[in-house]
């Protein structure tokens, strides 16, 4: 079954030549797994820094009010009237409401300004309506108003901390 092969002559053999390896594939084109990588990364960065972008917008405002907050803070340890305080910490407040909340509330009177502001803070942190807060009603009507400035900036400031969350969960702002 087997039959031998037959005998080649030794000058045929030397006409033979050696095989050669196929050389390296280089690395340009890249294989297509790669180009699907970089375009998912691609899509990857374009979207974190959408988001990134969208963050910092609804970021700005609360950014602002609270370095305006600072700068009235640091106008009143300068010696500023407390009138003046009283005016711009009440003008900051419903500029905020106005931008982030409703029109409607920011042109709330008095007492249904004060339970409003109220309404937004935790219970813990209330102080508006019956604490030193309260003087934003009438402050700005007295000759000589007695206004714990340091109380009522500090309030202002948990207020638009409690604020941001309230905006930030009801999707606005």
């Amino acid at each position: 079954m087997n039959q031998p092969t037959p005998a080649l002559p030794p000058e045929v053999l030397q006409q033979l030549k050696d095989i050669h390896p196929a050389p390296a594939p280089g690395w340009w084109p890249p294989a297509p797994g790669w180009w699907l990588l970089a375009a998912a990364l691609a899509i990857a960065l374009y979207l974190g820094w959408r988001h990134w972008r969208r963050w910092q917008a609804r970021r700005a405002p609360w950014k602002a009010a609270r370095a305006e907050l600072a700068g009235i803070r640091a106008q009143w340890q300068a010696g500023q009237d407390q009138r003046l305080l009283l005016q711009q910490v009440s003008e900051l407040l419903r500029r905020v409401a106005r931008h982030c909340f409703a029109a409607e509330i920011a042109s709330l009177p008095g007492e249904q300004w004060l339970q409003w502001l109220d309404d937004t803070l935790p219970e813990s942190q209330r102080g508006f309506a019956r604490g030193p807060g309260r003087i934003l009603a009438d402050g700005l009507y007295q000759a000589r108003p007695r206004v714990d400035a340091e109380a009522l900036l500090q309030l202002s400031e948990h207020w638009l901390k409690a604020a941001q969350k309230r905006a930030r969960e009801a999707d606005r702002c």
